[in-house]
């Protein structure tokens, strides 16, 4: 399935009740385009958690760990254009991040 693009109504549109969810799909995005030679995902992260927090919702952090899950939600994305398991992935990745 293409990827659909993210759009400034897409990043425009985050309120607190969505930021997870717009900002999970930005980073999908990005990361989907992979526009630099090396960082994407570091630039990727620090955007994603810039947009959570202005939009009141804690950053989160990405464990060592954990980036299996992380590639596998994101495979999903890629296969099937669904935000579900990245979107589980990252609220377990913020109950982790603050317990």
């Amino acid at each position: 399935m293409p990827r659909r693009p993210c759009s400034n109504d897409t990043l425009e549109a985050a309120t607190p009740s969505n930021a997870l969810m717009v900002a999970a799909f930005f980073h999908l995005a990005l990361e989907g385009i992979h526009p630099f030679a090396d960082g994407n995902g570091r630039v990727g992260w620090a955007l994603m958690n810039y947009l959570l927090v202005t939009n009141d919702h804690p950053p989160l952090i990405v464990y060592d760990e954990d980036k299996l899950a992380y590639y596998g939600a994101m495979q999903v994305w890629d296969d099937e254009g669904d935000l579900g398991p990245i979107l589980d992935f990252l609220r377990a990745e913020t109950v982790k991040t603050w317990m």
